[in-house]
């Protein structure tokens, strides 16, 4: 099989549909509900973050990365369906690990639904280990639902003058060192599609929680409480006004 890798710094939109495109084939053959987001946050611009696999001029494959710190990449693949268990992945794992070695990242995330029998299977023969699962969640409207409101909890969009806070605060709640959590910070507030939220109990901060805007649905981030403020409720309450928010 003759292929040609393309490795571009800045996506096109000939390139951002055609991924789409292989990803909506994917989730058709496999069940499963995968998003490619195109987002550029935490990324500088020597960065590669996307690497393609064309076949006379019809992409095959494809490998994204989001790499939030210098810790850990996390990766999504995609491989149309007949051309699997070719050893595409691997070509493109290859290209991957390269460009993290030139960014000093130390490990990878690979992130696999579990419809994804495929997927399962070639994390399994790269020796990938078992690290956590996530879960979708739906929020359903009710009233048994609802937390009773104490009034000590109040959540803000942060600003520059919060930062030192956030940075302690994200620091201790997700063991990043100092920088990092700086660096993570930083880069939230540049971003155009990240908003994020101080957590305030009786007017001191105490938490901070993030939403992340794609074009149909939000996603929740960065939640934590300081744990001297936790068992409180006070994460339920901020969680309540954030989905309240979106």
């Amino acid at each position: 099989m003759s292929c040609t890798l393309q490795k571009p710094t800045t996506l096109t939109k000939q390139q951002i549909n055609e991924i789409n495109k292989l990803v909506g084939l994917c989730n058709e053959c496999d069940k499963t509900n995968y998003v490619f987001d195109e987002g550029e946050d935490f990324k500088s611009e020597s960065d590669i973050n996307t690497f393609l696999l064309y076949e006379d001029k019809q992409l095959i494959s494809v490998v994204t990365l989001f790499v939030p710190n210098k810790s850990e990449a996390e990766l999504l693949a995609f491989t149309l369906p007949d051309h699997r268990r070719q050893g595409l992945f691997r070509k493109l794992l290859q290209e991957v690990t390269d460009e993290l070695k030139r960014r000093r990242t130390n490990s990878i995330l690979f992130v696999c639904d579990k419809n994804s029998k495929e997927g399962l299977l070639a994390i399994s023969k790269i020796k990938a280990v078992y690290e956590y699962s996530e879960f979708l969640m739906q929020y359903i409207k009710s009233e048994q639902n609802r937390i009773k409101d104490s009034g000590k909890v109040t959540v803000l969009e942060a600003c520059e003058q919060d930062k030192s806070r956030l940075v302690q605060i994200n620091k201790n709640a997700f063991h990043e060192d100092e920088e990092e959590a700086a660096e993570i910070i930083d880069e939230i507030f540049k971003s155009n599609r990240r908003k994020l939220f101080s957590i305030l109990y009786e007017d001191h901060l105490v938490g901070m929680i993030g939403i992340y805007t794609e074009v149909n649905r939000k996603y929740i981030y960065g939640f934590c409480v300081d744990e001297q403020y936790q068992g409180r409720e006070i994460g339920k309450q901020a969680l309540q006004n954030i989905v309240h928010i979106c």
